[in-house]
């Protein structure tokens, strides 16, 4: 009989020890303000799209997704959703539904009495700060020395205190060599008027750095207080540096008074961003409905509206221009723009063309409202292309950055279209104008479109001819102021040439 004899196991093969991952990146905050338009603008896309009311924290979260940053959407909830599951969908975002963490947002939409942003979800806009100088940058201990870290005496009227506190790393030895994450729990306290220190935050810092880690934090102060003092608490017991890495000391605080300024007129956003989001400042793109323009008012019961969905106007079947215009809309409207451009004095010629605004007739005085109307309703009419789908005739969608974008959006709408028709010239559509502001009694319009039809080829005599002939039709008064403009325009242009 055999036997089988067994040789003992040798040593076990060495355990590769555990070395976590580095899960800690230093936490601080950029706020971006980004100027979207000069004027009252309707929002931006996708809530209005979907009706969505302003001002509320369904209407800022659903911007998020015509927030881009770095060519990416902020929120990333589908397109295609109906409004109710839209609507369900906002009020229970999950982390996942994000592109980018820990961005905050607010917008403000360019009226004349907005209100300004401040903070911002504990950030501030635009900041007049001054340094406090923290009573020791030593490391803050539970017990014994220095222990707590407390500012000096805060300036009174300050708004908050930002406080910065540094760990030089936060990592845990095991007697078998791995090495670990740990946590430290911290409270920052606030005392006003020499009364008791009172917790206004408790945070715990939870993970693995080996390298030095900041977190910031902002600490709002009373709207009213004679002096104040912010303290930096730890909560966590000391512990054996040969063991764990923990201790922080406070390396920054900083008085801040907030940004009151509250920019009427201007359409803006804000934009908090995380520095363990971004390594720097991303490009920034938005997705908005531009500046509210007024439309034809109601007339009889019949109301122009406006599409959300494309921005075209709808006019009812029967519906007749009496004259009358409505309160501001967004629209695409190429006719409706345009007529906003030449009447507004913040960004457009309402300084030269329109420069009493007291009333509506003094607001159009000058222009051929009728005319645009009929425009409008020429450029909003339905046409089917050629794969069978509707659109409106014309439409305008455009980010006008500059005047000299603005004069050739005017000219090409003024005359680049109107002007290339081919079944008159230019030089007979110079005449035509001319007639038509003499009839009209517009003096004012006159010198320009005068000048156009001397360049054109037509003679000062014919063109006092056709102010003549067009007595018959304005009457004496209109005849000698368009005869005075006539004669101020042929002496300028005898001088330039």
């Amino acid at each position: 009989m055999s036997k089988i004899i067994r040789g003992a196991k040798g040593p076990p093969e060495p355990r590769e020890p555990v070395r976590a991952e580095d899960t800690l990146n230093s936490k601080e905050f950029a706020t971006v303000q980004d100027l979207l338009s000069e004027g009252e603008i309707e929002g931006f896309a996708t809530p209005s799209k979907r009706g969505i009311a302003q001002n509320n924290a369904n209407y800022n979260n659903a911007c998020l997704a015509d927030v881009f940053l770095n060519n990416t959407s902020v929120l990333n909830v589908s397109p295609t959703l109906s409004n109710s599951d839209f609507l369900t969908k906002l009020g229970n975002l999950q982390a996942t539904d994000f592109s980018f963490q820990d961005v905050t947002f607010k917008p403000r939409f360019g009226t004349s009495n907005q209100t300004a942003v401040g903070n911002v979800d504990n950030a501030v806009l635009t900041k007049q700060s001054s340094n406090i100088p923290p009573t020791h940058t030593n490391a803050v201990t539970q017990s014994g020395n220095p222990g707590p870290a407390d500012s000096p005496n805060i300036s009174a009227n300050k708004d908050a205190v930002e406080v910065t506190v540094t760990f030089g790393a936060l990592q845990k030895f095991e007697t078998n060599g791995d090495i670990l994450g740990t946590e430290v729990t911290l409270k920052i306290q606030r005392q006003i008027d020499n009364g008791n220190f009172v917790d206004r935050l408790t945070d715990t810092i939870k993970g693995r750095s080996a390298d030095p880690y900041s977190k910031e934090y902002r600490i709002d102060l009373p709207s009213s207080y004679s002096q104040a003092k912010i303290r930096v608490v730890r909560v966590t017991a000391d512990s054996n540096p040969d063991e764990i890495q923990d201790t922080f000391s406070v390396t920054r605080m900083e008085e801040i008074s907030d940004d009151v300024r509250t920019y009427p007129d201007c359409a803006y956003s804000t934009l908090r961003l995380s520095s363990q989001q971004f390594s720097s400042v991303p490009q920034r793109a938005f997705r908005i409905r531009g500046i509210k323009v007024r439309i034809p008012a109601a007339n009889g019961g019949l109301t122009p509206t406006v599409d959300l969905a494309t921005g075209r106007i709808n006019y009812p079947e029967n519906y007749v221009f009496n004259g009358q215009m409505a309160a501001a809309v967004w629209c695409s409207c190429p006719a409706m723009i345009l007529l906003d451009i030449l009447t507004n004095k913040r960004y457009g010629l309402g300084d030269q063309i329109a420069p009493d605004q007291s009333t509506d007739a003094k607001l159009y005085e000058n222009i051929d409202l009728f005319g645009y109307v009929a425009a409008s309703r020429y450029a909003n009419a339905i046409v089917t292309n050629a794969d069978g789908s509707e659109e409106a005739r014309f439409s305008c969608n455009v980010s006008i950055q500059g005047s000299s974008e603005a004069f050739n959006l005017i000219n090409a709408t003024l005359f680049g279209h109107i002007y290339q028709r081919p079944k008159l010239d230019a030089k007979i559509r110079s005449l035509c104008t001319i007639a038509a502001l003499i009839v009209l009694d517009k003096p004012n319009q006159l010198p320009g479109h005068i000048t156009g039809a001397l360049n054109y080829g037509w003679s000062k005599e014919e063109i006092v001819e056709l102010i003549t002939q067009m007595l018959f039709y304005g009457g004496y008064p209109t005849a000698v102021n368009s005869l005075a403009a006539a004669a101020k325009t042929f002496e300028e242009y005898d001088k330039r040439h």
